[in-house]
């Protein structure tokens, strides 16, 4: 699915590849928090597991 995706935008398997294993990393997952975090303090709600995402 993930790679399907990335040929349609036009990387190159070497991109995906590494596109793919940098979604796994910490560093990739602590980012990804921080930014979750920050959108949560500015009101932003995550409702039915995350299914919408709404201001309120």
């Amino acid at each position: 699915m993930y790679d399907q995706a990335g040929k349609h935008a036009g990387l190159s398997d070497t991109q995906i590849s590494h596109g793919l294993e940098d979604m796994h990393s910490s560093k990739v997952k602590d980012r990804l928090k921080q930014f979750t975090d920050e959108a949560l303090n500015h009101g932003v709600s995550f409702k039915d597991s995350c299914a919408s995402i709404c201001l309120e």
